[in-house]
């Protein structure tokens, strides 16, 4: 990374808003808002933080926008070096105009992440509350806020360091028998010093665990809906929305293209695909909506398969259902205001109809809202229920790799001891262990691991 050149971007979300933000850092932060910020307060900026209200100007001089202008001197400020921030109207064009005199005076462009991988370098924070920061960005939900406020405020780094400190005292402690055999031999200190490991191990598994679960709350996971056609998927999406999302008629086929939307179920962000009914058809764009929706079915976290009163699922539905095999599927039996006629007969007693072996299966009315939130408990569930959260987020990954590194390492060094193997091989691996500790917390640091983790932010942050 340039270190000595002064970079800008526009820290707020594009839009309109009541305010933009367009921050500068670098060694040049000062002399680049001079060049195109007049402020009304003379001798600004005076004081290592200091604000004014003046004018954005071009080059040549004509008005851009009215703006605030505030400047922190290094290394008292978010990344370390000299930073200023203007602050102007909200809006997509006079944020752009703004960022564009800043460049023109001397920035350049941010990349992503930039001004936060600045702030790490410069040890503002570590590793560790950096991805934390990303986590609050993120958070979609309270839980996830909640879940993030705690890695922001340092539990993560605390439970890391913790963690570090008691391998490196397992680690003295075999070295010194090492150095002074005939003084430290012991069969107890051995024993205690396996017992010592295996409670390490099970506080590693510990922690990828609440980082699998942690991870789903900032991310989420995608839950395909799909089904034959007029089911009611897209009936189901929106009633678990609680707006009028998806298109919904009673002709088949009407869903052609994959529709997705974000909901919150149980503090879990959860991306809803509704997908068009899977089934045979001479269509064109009903055949391509079909293979997208087994396509989504296949690429998503969980599957919810809906089938419908009083038909139940069919041997088309148990032949679609077992080419999910693995994947965790909820069966939703749609439309159960039509159990009962307006006689009060009841249509559909069959219970074997709407039932498959090994799969929970929740009865709903998407018209009437009628087990909605137990089908909504049963999404959670599932999606609770997976083992080592695969989100794709690289952030994640790289979470539960340095972790999983850990703990094998420790399962080795524990073998190692208890096969009385030569301490020097338990040492060994005490050693990666630390390693992959330290790849954690940012104390060992490679540029492919700092793209990892800045990639993932916007730019502007």
């Amino acid at each position: 990374m340039e270190r000595t050149d002064t970079i800008a971007a526009i820290s707020t979300p594009h839009g309109t808003g009541g305010i933009a933000i367009i921050k500068i850092s670098g060694p040049d932060a000062s002399r680049v808002l001079a060049s195109c910020f007049r402020p009304a307060k003379k001798g600004f900026p005076s004081l290592p933080k200091d604000l004014s209200f003046g004018k954005v100007l071009s080059k040549d001089g004509s008005f851009v926008d009215e703006a605030v202008a505030l400047y922190f001197e290094g290394p008292r400020s978010y990344t370390g070096e000299d930073v200023a921030e203007i602050q102007c109207h909200g809006g997509t064009a006079a944020a752009r105009a703004v960022l564009a005199e800043a460049i023109c005076s001397g920035a350049r462009q941010a990349r992503a992440g930039e001004f936060t991988k600045r702030a790490f370098m410069n040890g503002k924070m570590s590793l560790i509350k950096a991805e934390a920061t990303l986590a609050m960005i993120k958070a979609r939900t309270e839980k996830a806020r909640q879940m993030a406020s705690g890695l922001l405020e340092g539990s993560s780094q605390r439970r890391a360091m913790d963690l570090k400190a008691e391998i490196t005292e397992v680690f003295a402690g075999i070295e010194a028998g090492l150095d002074w055999p005939d003084e430290t031999a012991d069969e107890q200190g051995t024993a205690a010093q396996i017992s010592r490991l295996q409670g390490l191990e099970e506080e590693v598994n510990s922690m990828i665990e609440e980082e699998s679960r942690g991870r789903l709350l900032i991310d989420g996971i995608k839950v395909a809906i799909i089904g034959r056609p007029n089911m009611g998927k897209s009936s189901l999406l929106n009633r678990i929305l609680g707006m009028e999302r998806a298109l919904v008629s009673d002709i088949p086929g009407t869903t052609r293209d994959t529709v997705e939307e974000t909901a919150n179920v149980d503090g879990m962000p959860i991306r809803f695909a509704d997908t068009a009914g899977i089934g045979e058809t001479d269509d064109p764009l009903v055949k391509a909506g079909v293979q997208r929706a087994k396509k989504a079915a296949l690429t998503s976290a969980v599957v919810v398969y809906v089938a419908d009163y009083p038909a139940g699922l069919t041997a088309e539905d148990e032949e679609e259902i077992s080419r999910l095999s693995g994947k965790p599927v909820v069966i939703v039996v749609n439309k159960t205001d039509l159990k009962k006629s307006p006689q009060g007969r009841t249509i559909g007693n069959d219970d074997d109809a709407y039932r498959i072996p090994g799969y929970s299966v929740v009865e709903v009315s998407a018209r009437t809202g009628e087990g909605i939130e137990e089908l909504r408990k049963a999404i959670a569930e599932k999606a609770l229920a997976i083992s080592e959260f695969e989100s794709g987020d690289s952030s994640s990954s790289r979470w539960i790799a340095c972790l999983g590194s850990c703990r094998a390492a420790l399962i080795r060094a524990r073998a190692a001891l208890a096969a009385g193997f030569s301490g020097e091989l338990t040492c060994v691996e005490l050693r990666d262990a630390l390693y992959a500790l330290g790849e954690l917390t940012g104390d060992v640091m490679t540029e492919d691991v700092m793209d990892v983790v800045f990639e993932k932010f916007c730019v502007g942050k």
